[in-house]
């Protein structure tokens, strides 16, 4: 009996021991799904080694509590090989997480990503977890063996031994659910009396002071500028750092598809973590930009760029603001999460669903696409579509060719078009018609829709600069810049530059310019910090571009032709524009091969 009695403890302190694994990993998991963006200090690996050596301990000792219960020769020997190459995985996985984690944090692997400690802690999750499995099944065998041939004190026995498995579990189960809850009550209250969530990055520590390059923005273009400083700030000592407030990169190219899908469908995919999207030591920061000076960036939350040391002003050697512009949704969403965002995607699609009368209010690209897309993801609903614009074409930054191509294209889908009178805005703004009402335009026609979507107007997010360089906002809230986009109007801020939708630099406000912007940004920048201030490049704007989805599979890409008047181009085209049909569009607007390329290794899309 006593040899049951500490074969039974033995599962006990197993099953323990596994209570305490699991919260590690969860907690583990939890930090790296929901935040991302976790920096590793050198005692962090404290906990994976501790819990791997613990855990390698009390399988051991259970192992050889069951290897003694066997009878045969040849069923111990496959039980120690089995559970033996196990015990060896699960230790060299925590072992090496607890490595990799020192040498991230001490900078001794620059270019550690946080997959690669992800994927030694998942070897030692499951192989582990595997040890587990295979001791306490083999182990219950065993004993219901040995029970089964009990005499009349069968009873006394089975008692005891469940007064010696239960006791020190529910003991060992209270002060680890104890430890849990104590532990995110502290983080609760850090939330509640800081107001502000904590922010660490993954910029690994290292032996030398680096100098910080700073991009405001994590979008396309600010990633775009990320992207090519690294490439080109060849001189070691510098590590570029994107301050963004979003817990994700929005892919906004598919927010007005996603607006209208079934919910659950493609949403959660349209928000892609930054985990992997820059080498070290370069980092994603997550804060909000407060206000720019002259060398400084004041940040709204204290951040970890490495080791333990927590800052709300980020000094930098120069400054790159790509906030881009505000748009209505879903050009752009509220809040700052992926769980905000799925929130709002899953609510406007069950109106869309619901709803027979759809206008939409604005005749740009994300008004353009969701008339198209509406009458093709709804077939056979019987949806009217509506699309009121205030001037007489379409798409008016665009050569006039543009607005007869989706002209016709609405025609073939059954859209109905009401051009050339402004939609006045109703008592208590556009929310309190989304849902259903009647739309007044200038004219004092009447457009009636079971549902509102307002999709026109941006506003430049250059709210950083109104304290400290105010003159250099133009009077639309545009960031002026000079040729070279370095801030225009502002003396001393020279190491300042505006790149993308914010800049007032004559180009068009889309993706595509911006990239090419970032690259020459990125030059400057180089040139600046090696002190070749009189050779820096120029940027002459190129004819607006787009490529515009005109259903799920039909989609253009309209060039303008050159203008005679830059400053009017519009009325002063020279020749014709170029026109490029494609039909190769996917319903989920290819978002597999976003994911791809910008979280590459990362498969579960609600992370």
């Amino acid at each position: 009996m006593h040899e049951t009695a500490r074969a039974a403890v033995a599962l006990n302190t197993a099953v323990v021991v596994q209570i305490m694994e699991n919260s590690h990993y969860w907690s583990t998991l939890q930090m790296r799904s929901t935040a991302m963006l976790e920096a590793y200090r050198p005692w962090d690996a404290v906990g994976p080694v501790f819990s791997g050596l613990l855990a390698f301990l009390v399988q051991y000792m259970y192992a050889m509590r069951s290897y003694k219960m066997f009878e045969r020769s040849l069923h111990k020997s496959i039980f120690v090989t089995v559970v033996g190459i196990g015990m060896i995985v699960s230790l060299g996985g925590s072992l090496m997480e607890g490595t990799l984690s020192f040498m991230s944090s001490a900078g001794k692997i620059a270019q550690a990503k946080p997959l690669t400690i992800q994927m030694a802690s998942a070897i030692w999750l499951w192989a582990s977890a595997f040890v587990d499995v295979v001791n306490s099944g083999t182990l219950c065998v065993l004993l219901r063996n040995r029970v089964a041939g009990f005499n009349s004190n069968t009873d006394g026995v089975i008692k005891e031994l469940i007064r010696l498995n239960w006791s020190p579990s529910f003991s060992s189960l209270f002060l680890t659910s104890f430890a849990i809850v104590l532990a995110s009550l502290a983080v609760r209250l850090e939330h509640r009396f800081t107001g502000l969530p904590h922010s660490r990055a993954l910029c690994s520590m290292s032996q030398q002071p680096l100098k910080n390059v700073v991009v405001v923005g994590g979008s396309y273009v600010g990633l775009a500028t990320a992207t090519e400083l690294i490439k080109t700030l060849l001189a070691t000592g510098y590590r570029v750092v994107v301050v963004e407030k979003n817990s994700h990169f929005g892919h906004l190219f598919a927010f007005p598809r996603f607006a209208l899908t079934t919910p659950g469908l493609y949403e959660h995919k349209a928000f892609i973590p930054y985990t992997s999207t820059l080498p070290l030591p370069h980092c994603v920061v997550r804060a909000a930009a407060v206000a720019v000076n002259v060398r400084s960036l004041t940040l709204d939350r204290p951040v970890q760029l490495a080791g333990p040391v927590e800052i709300t002003e980020l000094n930098f050697e120069a400054l790159v603001l790509a906030t881009g512009t505000k748009l209505s949704p879903p050009g752009t969403l509220p809040g700052e999460t992926k769980k905000e965002g799925i929130e709002w995607f899953q609510a406007h699609q069950e109106r869309v669903a619901k709803a027979r009368r759809i206008v939409i209010v604005g005749g740009g690209a994300v008004g353009v696409q969701m008339a198209c897309d509406i009458p093709l993801l709804f077939p056979s609903a019987g949806k009217e579509v509506t699309l009121v614009h205030s001037r007489m074409h379409l798409m008016p930054r665009f050569h006039h060719g543009l607005h007869d191509i989706v002209a016709k294209r609405f025609a073939d889908l059954g859209v109905k078009l009401r051009l050339g009178s402004r939609a006045i805005v109703p008592e208590g703004g556009w929310k309190a018609v989304q849902d259903g009402g009647v739309i007044i335009l200038e004219n004092g026609d009447k457009v009636e829709g079971d549902l509102i979507i307002f999709s026109t107007g941006q506003t430049p997010l250059s709210d950083t600069l109104k304290n400290t360089a105010s003159s250099a906002i133009s009077s639309s809230g545009f960031v002026k810049v000079k040729p070279t986009f370095q801030l225009d109007g502002a003396p001393g801020f020279e190491r300042v530059f505006a790149v993308g939708d914010i800049a007032d630099s004559g180009a068009p406000k889309a993706a595509r310019p911006g990239a090419v912007q970032a690259g020459v940004v990125a030059r400057n920048i180089a040139r600046l910090v090696e002190g070749k201030t009189d050779e820096l490049e120029t940027y002459t704007p190129d004819p607006a571009a787009i490529h515009l989805t005109l259903g799920l599979a039909e989609s253009i890409i309209f060039r303008n032709p050159p203008s005679a008047d830059s400053q009017d181009p519009v009325t002063t085209f020279i020749g014709e524009p170029s026109v490029t049909w494609k039909t190769d569009g996917e319903e989920d607007m290819g978002i597999e091969g976003v994911w791809a390329r910008r979280a590459p290794g990362i498969t579960d899309h609600h992370l």
